[in-house]
C-alpha cells in the first residue's frame, strides 16, 4: 500500500514542482518568484522520501550476480572519499587485500555501504564541525573466521548513539536529524537490502567514543571450500 500511494504521489507532485518552475522563470515580482522556489524545494524533498519509500517496498529485479565485495567497496570509497577529505575527515580502509566474494546485487550493496558511510559523515559533522585529529571514519571487510560470512565494518568517531534512540534506529522514517537533513529512511533501507541478501545488521555504539555498524553477508560457496 505504501508503494502505491508513493506512485500515486510522484505524477500530481511532478505537476506541481514543473508549474512552479514555470512561475519562478516568468514572473517579474521577485518575492511571488522566491515563494515559488520554495515550492519547488520542498516538491523536491517530497519527491526524495517519495523515491526513498519506493526503495524500501519494491522488490527488486536486478540480476543477482558473483560479486566481489573489495570491488563494491572501492567504489563507494572512490563516490565519497573527496567529499569527506573537503570535510576534514579521515577514512581508513582495511581488508581489500583478498577476495570476498558473494551473491549479490552490486547496486544495492554500494547503498548500503554509502548509506552507512553518509550516516557516519554526519555524526563527525555533528561533533567537529571543523577539521579535527580524530574525526575518522574506519571501514573493514573480512571474512568470518568461524562462519561462511563476510563482515563488512563502518565505525567512526562521533557522538555515538544515546541509548534511548538506539532501539528505534532501523524504523522507518525514524530521524533525529534537523528538518530536511534527513528522511528516515537510509538504515530502515539499510537493514531491507542486508535481510534480502541472506544477511544482518548490527551495531554497538558508546557516548562520546563513536559507533560501530556490522553487516553480515553470506560468502559464495567458491570461497567456502
Amino acid at each position: 500500500m505504501a508503494g502505491a500511494v508513493a506512485h500515486e504521489i510522484n505524477n500530481p507532485l511532478m505537476s506541481m514542482i514543473n508549474l512552479a518552475q514555470v512561475i519562478a522563470d516568468r514572473s517579474q515580482d521577485a518575492g511571488l518568484r522566491d515563494l515559488a522556489n520554495e515550492i519547488i524545494t520542498e516538491g523536491e524533498r517530497i519527491a526524495k522520501i517519495s523515491h526513498n519509500l519506493l526503495d524500501f517496498t519494491r522488490s527488486t529485479h536486478s540480476a543477482v550476480e558473483i560479486c566481489d565485495l573489495t570491488s563494491i567497496v572501492r567504489d563507494a570509497v572512490s563516490l565519497t572519499e573527496r567529499l569527506f577529505e573537503k570535510q576534514g575527515i579521515s577514512l581508513r580502509v582495511s581488508g581489500l587485500d583478498q577476495s570476498a566474494l558473494a551473491q549479490c546485487h552490486p547496486g544495492e550493496i554500494r547503498q548500503v555501504i554509502l548509506n552507512l558511510l553518509c550516516n557516519a559523515r554526519d555524526a563527525l559533522n555533528e561533533r567537529y564541525p571543523e577539521s579535527h585529529e580524530n574525526k575518522s571514519i574506519e571501514i573493514a571487510l573480512e571474512r568470518s573466521a568461524t562462519t561462511a560470512e563476510i563482515l563488512l565494518r563502518v565505525s567512526d568517531t562521533g557522538h555515538g548513539i544515546p541509548h534511548h534512540i538506539a532501539p528505534h534506529i532501523f524504523k522507518p522514517f525514524y530521524t533525529t536529524k534537523p528538518e530536511h537533513s534527513g528522511t528516515g529512511l537510509g538504515l530502515a533501507i539499510t537493514r531491507e537490502i542486508v535481510t534480502r541478501h541472506g544477511g544482518s545488521i548490527s551495531f554497538t555504539s558508546s557516548p562520546d567514543e563513536g559507533t560501530s555498524f556490522l553487516v553480515l553477508i553470506p560468502e559464495h560457496p567458491a570461497l567456502s571450500v
